[in-house]
């Protein structure tokens, strides 16, 4: 099982896909793939700037603060697996997820990433305190920016 977020489409955005689909002359798939290439692109950069979707700073994890002193990585980065699993699904046509890859195990603990990351979530243990996936207002500007140059709006 991944473990995954998906983009919601607001009012725009479906009234910008729906006319592309009409035209025809701009493969809407081709545009999914692009959309969810710059989703996974922001959620490694704010994982590595230990950052939730919407900017605001992860605390710190006690491993991480030793980790640092030593001159390692920071906080949800004992690995990497964690953020080297980080991807995107085509879950069918029409819909693109990104998430962490389902199989992808710690390589220290041999525990599933994914169970791990379900951890971390909102709903999970840790409460959300390290949340990682998600989609902000920013995400949801450059994806329907994006959307606009293929429509030529």
């Amino acid at each position: 099982m991944a473990l995954t977020v998906n983009f919601r489409h607001t009012n725009a955005v479906r009234k910008m896909l729906d006319e592309l689909r009409e035209r025809g002359d701009v493969d809407v798939e081709d545009f999914l793939d692009a959309a969810a290439a710059t989703l996974l692109a922001r959620t490694r950069r704010r994982f590595l700037a230990e950052t939730d979707p919407d900017g605001k700073a992860w605390p710190k994890s006690e491993a991480s603060i030793v980790r640092r002193s030593k001159g390692d990585t920071g906080t949800l980065f004992d690995t990497g697996s964690l953020f080297h699993s980080l991807t995107i699904t085509r879950k069918t046509a029409g819909l693109r997820a990104v998430g962490v890859l389902a199989g992808a195990v710690n390589r220290n603990s041999r525990m599933k990433v994914a169970d791990y990351a379900k951890y971390l979530i909102p709903g999970g243990s840790a409460k959300g305190k390290w949340r990682f996936l998600g989609v902000s207002d920013q995400d949801q500007l450059l994806i329907e920016r994006l959307l606009q140059t293929k429509v030529g709006a």
